[in-house]
């Protein structure tokens, strides 16, 4: 029985070859222009060694022909070595999905911030005017320290985009995707939403009104209520595969957001509740929508406060 895809510990995407740079199997030739077997089982052997601790590594291929890169000798400390399978498959689909984009992607890039990053995934502009980092956060992790990642990544003019495989406490605390992997390969379940307003044409059958619309109440008290129906807009998640949503993101047609209203979610058969200041991604239109109904929200309660003052 083979091991769960999250469980099975394997090594590094990418390599470098001292004479050709780097070495990167999720691209054709990896990306330098050679075949597989010009570096496995070859004599000597290829001079290859780790981005993550510079160790000495081996071009080698598992059981089912697939091709990977191992140190020659374990080392106690790259923290390459930690990965899992889901780890390594989703940053595969998030390369693909960059390079399908027209952009440029590099696994394992390292980089210096207010401290030094190493980013799962950096994607790169044509012309190198913008770059996210896609971020696969697969481990537990407090929302404290995703800010501080995050804000250590833009001291470098870096975006990131936080990839989680289920809805975990840090998540909104920073823009983020919430994928599943499936048969037909990865699909965004949370972190894309579409903002639905919604106005109540009768105040009389509005239950956010403060006031008692009876016919009665309205003649013991002249001059107050009903008001104009603030809207119960709500914002809600849009299930797309994710090469399309990070398409959406690189293309700016999606861009970080406070989702407020803290909305619920179903997530294996239990409820889930977003983070206040919960941060997703949304198009320009949802994000007028709910400017819009938040600033309707903001007349309606000065409206409120004035009727009491006056009562």
């Amino acid at each position: 029985m083979s091991a769960a895809p999250g469980s099975v510990r394997v090594v590094p995407l990418t390599a470098t070859h001292a004479e050709l740079g780097l070495l990167d199997l999720t691209q054709p030739g990896m990306a330098a222009g050679i075949e597989w077997s010009a570096i496995h089982r070859a004599t000597p052997r290829a001079p290859l060694s780790c981005r993550g601790c510079g160790g000495a590594m081996v071009a080698k291929s598992s059981s089912l022909a697939n091709p990977f890169f191992a140190h020659h000798r374990r080392p106690d400390d790259c923290w390459l070595t930690g990965e899992t399978m889901a780890h390594r498959l989703l940053k595969i689909a998030l390369a693909n999905a960059i390079r399908d984009a027209g952009w440029h992607a590099e696994l394992e890039l390292a980089g210096e911030g207010v401290t030094p990053w190493r980013a799962d995934v950096m994607a790169t502009a044509p012309g190198g005017a913008r770059r996210i980092a896609f971020e696969a956060q697969l481990a537990d992790i407090d929302a404290d320290e995703i800010r501080r990642r995050s804000d250590n990544y833009a001291a470098s003019d870096v975006e990131v985009c936080w990839i989680a495989d289920r809805p975990r406490d840090w998540v909104g605390a920073a823009p983020y995707l919430v994928v599943s992997h499936g048969e037909t390969g990865h699909g965004v379940e949370l972190g894309l939403f579409r903002f639905v307003p919604q106005w109540c044409e009768n105040r009389s059958r509005c239950a956010e009104n403060l006031y008692d619309t009876s016919p009665i109440w309205r003649s013991l008290n002249p001059g107050s209520g009903p008001l104009p129906c603030p809207g119960h807009g709500s914002w809600l998640p849009v299930l797309l595969p994710l090469g399309e949503v990070v398409a959406f993101i690189l293309t700016d047609r999606v861009r970080p957001v406070l989702v407020s209203g803290a909305p619920v979610f179903l997530e294996r058969g239990r409820s889930w509740w977003g983070r206040d200041g919960h941060i997703g991604w949304t198009a320009q239109h949802y994000a007028e929508l709910s400017a819009e109904q938040s600033q309707a929200e903001a007349r309606y309660e000065g409206a409120q406060a004035q009727q009491q003052a006056q009562a």
